[in-house]
């Protein structure tokens, strides 16, 4: 063979090796491509799947402590959709139906259950005991969907999604088998969103349209606002410099001294917030005692009474709920955030968006029905500690006279019902959960 000939056959097959490893290259990063996306949808399912276990966890426990037909019926609504959300996400999931099947009519279940129970309750039924326990299963066996799912989400952060994933479906699935048996005669249909928040009951709804507290206030300068300004910053009101103009649903002057800042509202004068530097490395006084310099300093600087609601510790410091307190009625939308710090006491934080967004002139309360007959709302299945009266926004914003009665569940929850003072509907139930850092509710 001619020496060119050799030449052109090892330049041809070094041109083919060079173009088949391009060829490679790019069917392999198209492939990880798809991997990472592939991952990132199962992920996002995960998460979504994740979600909605959680929240049918919650409105199932509701559910057992519901006592009036219409919050029973709300609460069904809910549990339905959610789990019909529950269900579209595991169907995005890469499990065979052999895997998810059980699941799939657990969440059928859960809803069709629910619903059934809620019409019976609209006939004026009660739950029997019979219901109850299957109720009880279907709410203790969320729970636990809820955390292996959460553990999934956990071991794909990790590992990505592989066999061992797949696996815990496998399990359980089993073990709902056992379940779905339980509950199927009870249930006789079997066809087929905690909110951890800790700003208090109903401190969602703080923004209304405007702000009430402050809309017929007189317009204040910068040079008048700077004077109250130092006093939160607690300096001379030379020291107190203007920093920017804040706009948006309230508008305030914010001023700065050092790295602490402070805005105060242009109607009123009022202190929007306040952020001091000071950052708490240990923990010399008590909760109790946070709880207590949060109240004083509220009451003292904006000139009315509060009630203590709900706190959570975080970074050691104590962020107090404090709530509007009319009389002996406690207004849970007007709401003010105190923080404090846990080593010397000092107020490190306040919010009073909810304040200046829903406080108001109010009659005192005059509700229609007595607290005796409201009783009458609350489950059965509920021990009642104390009653109060308190105000609290729906989602459409119309404030409510209620009953809020303060109970323990059947093993051993803290539960808040809000039972109307004038028609004896249910408004909502609240759970209370007691952590290292404070108390939330769901």
């Amino acid at each position: 063979m001619k020496r060119r000939t050799t030449v052109r056959i090892i330049s041809f097959g070094l041109a083919v090796c060079a173009a088949l490893g391009g060829f490679i290259a790019m069917q392999w990063r198209d492939n990880r491509n798809l991997n990472q996306l592939l991952t990132n949808q199962y992920t996002a399912a995960m998460t979504d799947l994740s979600d909605c276990l959680s929240q049918i966890n919650v409105l199932l426990q509701k559910e057992m402590y519901s006592g009036t037909s219409k919050g029973f019926a709300e609460l069904s609504s809910h549990l339905s959709q959610t789990a019909g959300a529950a269900k579209a996400s595991l169907a995005r999931l890469p499990v065979s139906g052999e895997q998810t099947d059980a699941i799939f009519k657990y969440l059928s279940q859960v809803g069709d259950f629910s619903l059934s129970l809620s019409r019976k309750a609209a006939a004026g039924s009660d739950m029997t005991d019979e219901e109850r326990s299957s109720l009880q299963k279907l709410t203790d066996y969320s729970g636990k969907l809820s955390d292996e799912i959460t553990a999934i989400q956990t071991q794909m952060e990790t590992t990505g999604w592989d066999g061992e994933i797949t696996a815990i479906f496998d399990e359980a699935s089993d073990e709902l088998s056992d379940l779905n048996s339980a509950i199927e005669d009870t249930a006789q249909t079997v066809t087929g969103y905690p909110t951890l928040i800790y700003d208090g009951p109903f401190s969602d709804h703080v923004n209304s349209l405007e702000p009430e507290y402050i809309k017929d206030k007189t317009a204040i300068s910068r040079d008048e606002a700077a004077k109250i300004a130092a006093k939160y910053l607690e300096c001379d009101t030379d020291e107190a410099k203007f920093y920017d103009d804040e706009d948006g649903q309230i508008t305030a002057y914010v001023f700065t001294h050092g790295d602490d800042s402070v805005a105060i509202t242009r109607q009123g004068g009022v202190c929007l917030y306040l952020y001091r530097a000071h950052q708490p490395e240990t923990v010399e006084i008590t909760e109790e005692e946070a709880v207590a310099k949060a109240l004083s300093y509220a009451q003292d600087r904006f000139g009315m009474s509060f009630q203590e609601s709900y706190y959570m510790v975080n970074e050691n410091i104590c962020v107090v709920n404090l709530a509007y307190l009319l009389e002996d009625t406690i207004c849970y939308s007007d709401l003010v955030k105190v923080g404090v710090a846990m080593d010397t006491g000092e107020i490190v934080s306040v919010e009073a968006q909810g304040l200046i967004m829903n406080h108001k002139e109010r009659s005192a309360p005059q509700p229609e029905k007595t607290q005796e007959e409201a009783r009458a709302s609350v489950s059965s299945a509920l021990d009642i500690r104390s009653v109060n009266t308190a105000i609290i926004q729906r989602e459409d914003l119309k404030e409510v006279l209620c009953y809020e009665f303060v109970c323990k569940g059947q093993n051993d929850e803290n539960i808040l019902v809000y039972v109307n003072a004038d028609t004896l509907d249910e408004e909502n139930i609240l759970m209370l959960i007691e952590t290292e850092g404070g108390v939330m509710t769901r």
